[in-house]
């Protein structure tokens, strides 16, 4: 009877332990779907605070805004076939970008967000392109101290927001824990410089950079201890004060990247060049003496062409006849 009472006992308390266990699952369960919803809640929030912040950037001039964020991890992505959007990570808050022309990194995280906008001309306004980053996001120009084009890409970056620096040699850079770095070389080989210890330990993906030489950008992705070039694109010319065709490849994650935005701003232009293109038909029909000068031969390239080299250079001679007609005293046509 004695061994009986002894072995109900147990039961009774591995019954207590197992009802207690289940017990406490449940609470933990509630709690972590607490703090999912919560989560959920904060995500929605600052992704609609951001996406309010692109809209109004969008349609200022040059400017730059700096917000604290929870911490958070933003996602953006923009690619070949034309899938464009941010999110939160593992919230699945998101936002589709058809037509705001973003370049970023593919991952922004950090306690402060960045936003610069850029307006392009060719040769009339078609947008601002926007600039999203973080100060969690290390910058790094290297090239000569005697070089103005350093001290002037320097100057013409939002110095006083960016975590930016220049030195005349990468091996003169210090660990500063930062997530991810983008090496900015001028006239220099990137392929052939030695990275700091520190760079070389760090994921291939958290480290990237970008040559700038005459009319080309050439992008490169870290692989191991080395960097391996990893496409490249062409600079025109621009019509606005600064080329944000430039400024933008700076920080676009990839050459994929700033293609999938550029093309999004090609689009914009041609939708744009064909209003003009109708304006001047009907300048051309109703101004007497001057309908000689409205020809809209370059106006039907712009509407169309999706060739960066060709835009420019009829966009150039679109500025030209601009300016004939303005010596005539007639109608411009933009």
């Amino acid at each position: 009877m004695k061994k009986r009472g002894q072995v109900s006992i147990q039961f009774h308390w591995i019954f207590i332990i197992i009802a207690g266990a289940l017990i406490l699952l449940f609470f933990i369960n509630i709690a972590w779907k607490q703090k999912d919803i919560s989560d959920r809640k904060i995500a929605g929030t600052v992704i609609s605070h951001i996406n309010s912040l692109i809209t109004s950037t969008s349609t200022d001039e040059e400017i730059t805004n700096a917000i604290k964020t929870p911490e958070i991890e933003l996602e953006f992505t923009c690619n070949k076939q034309g899938i464009s959007e941010y999110a939160v990570k593992d919230t699945g808050q998101h936002i589709d970008t058809p037509i705001e022309i973003i370049f970023s990194p593919d991952i922004v995280k950090g306690k402060k967000l960045i936003i610069w906008s850029l307006p392009w001309q060719m040769p009339f306004k078609v947008d601002n392109f926007i600039v999203i980053t973080s100060t969690d996001i290390r910058y790094i120009i290297i090239g000569s101290d005697h070089s103005t084009t350093v001290d002037d890409l320097y100057l013409n970056l939002p110095y006083e927001h960016l975590n930016l620096e220049k030195t005349s040699s990468l091996s003169q850079s210090q660990d500063k824990n930062n997530y991810k770095i983008r090496l900015i070389f001028i006239d220099q080989e990137p392929t052939t410089q030695e990275l700091p210890k520190f760079i070389q330990k760090m994921k291939d993906t958290a480290v990237s950079a970008v040559k700038i030489s005459a009319n080309q950008i050439q992008f490169y992705k870290k692989q191991k201890d080395s960097l391996i070039s990893d496409g490249e694109i062409s600079i025109i010319d621009t019509f606005s004060g600064k080329n944000p065709l430039l400024y933008a490849a700076i920080f676009a994650e990839n050459s994929e990247m700033y293609n999938c935005a550029l093309n999004k701003a090609i689009n914009r232009l041609n939708i744009i060049a064909d209003i003009y293109k109708q304006r001047t038909k009907k300048l051309a029909s109703s101004t007497g003496a001057c309908n000689l000068y409205y020809d809209t031969s370059q106006l039907n390239i712009l509407s169309t062409s999706k060739d960066i080299n060709e835009i420019y250079s009829q966009a150039s001679l679109l500025v030209s006849r601009n300016k004939i007609i303005q010596t005539r005293d007639c109608p411009l046509i933009y």
